[in-house]
């Protein structure tokens, strides 16, 4: 095509039929992309996105003669967009009209990642309860869970030697030194996914975005499993929803999506030695999570945030992780001092800001950590068994975080 064409075709204003004057001048399939080059320059726009471009030839823009065909469904309502983000809605029918239906303000960009440095003091993020009546509800559906084993859905493999089990592997601390490899030992656990079908008003989707690192996403029907078959399912969720609201209040609407989880269900291979969960992000559209222990078996959280948000250390906690430090061995604490020191380097990295803070948080029974973890980098140290006991305990968690569902 020539570039006399394209700029006909986008001064284009008798919206006559021009893409195709003669067959010397016809755009062959082959020369698309150049075609819409062409039209991007005389559009005067600064970068090509050859999206935009293919959106005007095939879908908006008058006169449009490529090799393209729209379908549309019978029955099938059809969209726009103005300049200025206000979405437009034509009903089936010929004798319908374009309305709208919405503006900008209204929409949510689940998977738009900002940078930490753009709010200032944002400490309406973290939050960290200890509630009795939790505490009972989640021993309950703890205790469910771990008996009714034979009709839950778990992830990763069922072979023998498998066992689904599940350890977090991408970290940044397995190669650091042998020294240090010595004294790292990974948590073991299984995971499945959690979804609550009453809050699912999307019936047509079929599968759910899920928290795991380098998980795909998750059928709703076959590979993940509904609050509302457990009797304490469903009463821990609604438990702990009324909790969050006492935190941030009802008019947050982002909060409305927190119906999803996932559960990590400790495997007993070393009861004797502490365990680490290593530092990381998860994904972008976890813009909270709430971390509530089902088990009895305390464990540590570090979150990262950066030092301009003013996050006031939780004092229990605090004393909880230095009374646990003065207890273990001269060897353990080394090693727990190593990980904090090389989680507060790596946060920096990985957060992309100049200086953070470490916030440690106990975990125990009755507890409900929250905080953007997308944002705000993160471990757990499981601490190891200190005495014999006739009935072992283990470190069962469930982690609350949005449902996005596709």
């Amino acid at each position: 095509m020539s570039r006399q064409s394209a700029k006909d075709l986008a001064q284009n204003a008798n919206k006559e039929v021009i893409v195709q004057p003669n067959e010397d001048d016809r755009v062959r399939n082959d020369n698309h992309d150049q075609l819409m080059l062409y039209l991007s320059n005389a559009f005067g726009r600064k970068q090509y996105v050859r999206d935009e471009m293919e959106c005007l030839l095939c879908e908006s823009h008058p006169g449009r003669s490529l090799d393209c065909r729209d379908w549309f469904c019978k029955g099938q309502n059809i969209y726009d967009c103005r300049d200025d983000g206000i979405i437009l809605m034509r009903p089936y029918g010929k004798e319908s009209e374009w309305r709208q239906i919405g503006s900008p303000k209204s929409w949510t960009f689940r998977f738009m990642k900002r940078r930490l440095g753009v709010e200032q003091s944002s400490a309406q993020g973290i939050y960290y309860k200890v509630d009795q009546s939790i505490a009972r509800y989640a021993h309950s559906f703890g205790m469910e869970l771990r008996q009714c084993q034979e009709r839950f859905t778990f992830n990763g493999r069922s072979s023998i030697k498998s066992k689904q089990q599940s350890e977090y592997y991408d970290n940044p601390f397995l190669h650091r030194s042998t020294r240090w490899n010595q004294h790292l030992t990974l948590h073991h656990y299984r995971s499945a996914n959690m979804f609550s079908k009453q809050y699912c008003n999307e019936t047509s989707k079929s599968k759910m975005v899920v928290l795991g690192n380098g998980e795909k996403p998750k059928k709703l029907l076959h590979e993940s499993n509904e609050f509302e078959s457990f009797a304490n399912g469903i009463t821990l969720l609604e438990k702990v929803r009324e909790t969050l609201n006492l935190s941030c209040g009802d008019e947050d609407e982002k909060y409305k999506s927190m119906i999803a989880g996932c559960y990590h269900q400790e495997i007993d291979d070393a009861p004797d030695r502490i365990t680490y969960f290593p530092g990381h992000l998860d994904k972008c559209y976890i813009h909270n999570v709430w971390f509530v222990p089902l088990s009895h078996k305390p464990f540590f959280n570090f979150v990262a945030v950066p030092t301009s948000w003013e996050v006031a250390q939780d004092v229990d906690s605090y004393e909880d992780y230095q009374s646990w430090l003065r207890v273990i061995s001269d060897d353990e604490q080394k090693s727990v001092l190593e990980f904090h020191d090389l989680f507060k380097r790596d946060a920096g990295k990985f957060m992309k800001v100049e200086s953070v803070t470490v916030h440690v948080f106990s975990n125990k029974l009755g507890s409900v950590l929250q905080f953007p973890a997308n944002r705000c980098f993160h471990a757990t140290i499981i601490p190891a068994e200190r005495q014999e006991r006739t009935t072992k305990t283990y470190r069962d968690l469930l982690i609350f975080h949005p449902l996005v569902t596709m």
